[in-house]
């Protein structure tokens, strides 16, 4: 596993304070003037600044390739389902394809 911590990735908190512990997503990387690493990390509805030697790597974002194969899974999944309602049937598989296709749309914003 790359133990490079980039936007999207899940960490946990090691710096002892009132965050200590928690769980968030990096939001943003960036270097101080210093050349230290600054993190970025959404915690609920706010985001907090901390050095990378802080922060513990727990779950890498899915790459684009990856996303597409779950989705393909799913799809798979849902055409198993005899009993599901004929609406559903129709438009949940739509759905997840209009997803699949703007995957790599949203990976560039």
């Amino acid at each position: 596993m790359n133990n490079r911590i980039e936007k999207g990735d899940i960490v946990i908190i090691n710096k002892s304070g009132k965050h200590y512990q928690q769980v968030g997503q990096v939001s943003e990387v960036d270097y101080n003037i210093f050349f230290v690493k600054i993190v970025l990390v959404k915690l609920g509805n706010q985001e907090e600044a901390f050095e990378q030697k802080d922060l513990q790597l727990k779950t890498k974002k899915p790459s684009i390739q990856e996303v597409i194969i779950s989705i393909d899974k799913i799809l798979e999944q849902v055409d198993r389902i005899s009993h599901l309602p004929t609406q559903e049937k129709v438009e949940l598989p739509n759905r997840l394809k209009y997803l699949k296709l703007d995957i790599p749309k949203l990976d560039k914003q």
